[in-house]
């Protein structure tokens, strides 16, 4: 297992439609920073894997319900990703053009 504390930025596109490409962050992270652009009508979930074969989708523990985020304004946002090392992110709404371009980074 390869033990550094910040992976580099990555890009993950929402484009054609409303999901990311899968990302390798390199190691295994406990939260990631990301940095979304102003999104038009959608908000955005976090999916993980451990393996790059299954993704779940983080939930909230209090009452199941996705972790997710409105974006009307650019923000960034740290998310607790429980030692994961493969993400995706999925918009509620098909994005298109410099709109649906996120970047991510892991951190420890």
């Amino acid at each position: 297992m390869t033990n550094i504390a910040q992976s580099g930025w990555q890009e993950a596109t929402i484009s054609d439609g409303d999901t990311s490409v899968d990302i390798d962050l390199g190691a295994l992270f406990t939260r990631i920073v990301v940095l979304v652009p102003s999104l038009t009508g959608a908000y955005v979930t976090v999916s993980v894997s451990r393996d790059n074969s299954t993704f779940f989708t983080l939930e909230q523990v209090s009452n199941g319900d996705e972790l997710d985020s409105v974006v009307n304004d650019s923000r960034a946002q740290i998310v607790d990703i429980g030692g994961m090392q493969y993400i995706r992110l999925t918009a509620n709404a098909a994005q298109s053009g410099s709109d649906a371009n996120c970047l991510v980074k892991g951190v420890r």
